[in-house]
């Protein structure tokens, strides 16, 4: 990469509105997710696999997910990544009332490397591609903006793919990854 490339995009991503998580980071390559499909509406693992799409795709290559099929687990799981669906009352501690959905890298707080992670959605709501983008933008160790416009806003239903904040966010965290 020419060092007017490197300045050039370090001036875009400074200018976009992002949070980390914490200071953890995902290690460089290729982690893995599986879908536990029970109780997903129509369309549910769907929007899962595109929005993994798009979060590869924002993360540059440096940090990839591939699926590796389904699971019964309903919990976090050393190593990957796991997407259930589980009612808001079922996991109070991570998801708040009224909640469509939530998520945390593994081991949380790891302050040093993320290796595994779970995003529940509440299968009470339609599956909302918004919703699953911003739970796997946590995931990756993205926090919420101020910006409406941005995914990673609190309320992202009806969001089709990431804002240029967020792939700005993705890219830095890819970036850094240990």
């Amino acid at each position: 990469m020419s060092i007017g490339l490197v300045i050039a995009l370090t001036l875009v991503l400074s200018a976009c509105d992002f949070t980390a998580l914490t200071a953890a980071r995902w290690g460089c390559g290729t982690h893995t997710y599986v879908v536990n499909p029970a109780g997903a509406p129509a369309g549910g693992v769907a929007a899962v696999h595109e929005a993994f799409r798009q979060l590869n795709k924002a993360s540059g290559g440096r940090v990839r997910w591939t699926y590796t099929g389904t699971t019964t687990a309903t919990g976090a799981r050393q190593g990957r990544v796991v997407v259930a669906w589980r009612p808001q009352y079922e996991v109070p501690d991570l998801m708040r009332v009224g909640a469509w959905a939530a998520s945390a890298p593994q081991p949380w707080p790891n302050q040093t490397k993320w290796t595994g992670g779970v995003v529940f959605i509440d299968p009470r709501f339609a599956t909302d591609l918004g919703v699953v983008l911003h739970e796997l933008g946590h995931i990756a160790g993205l926090g919420h903006v101020t910006d409406p416009t941005q995914v990673m806003y609190p309320n992202p239903r009806g969001k089709t793919h990431y804002m240029p904040g967020d792939v700005a966010g993705l890219l830095t965290l890819a970036l850094q990854c240990k």
